[in-house]
């Protein structure tokens, strides 16, 4: 093959395949954003005022731990 000429035309089977995946995760994608847009965020603070320490409970201390 010579610099100026064209690679031989490539078989289309191989790329079935990642095609066939990229549209299955962007099918996907399209669902879990459907759902997302779907919520009902209106009371939900911004995630900056959210504050850990406000929000923490007791933990409890797992089975056999005193022993």
């Amino acid at each position: 093959m010579t610099p100026d000429a064209s690679p031989p035309p490539a078989d289309e089977g191989p790329r079935e395949a990642p095609d066939a995946a990229v549209a299955a995760t962007v099918d996907h994608l399209r669902g879990v954003l459907a759902v997302l847009r779907e919520l009902d965020l209106a009371d939900t603070p911004p995630a900056a005022a959210y504050d850990p320490a406000a929000h923490t409970e007791p933990q409890e201390e797992p089975p056999g731990a005193a022993l």
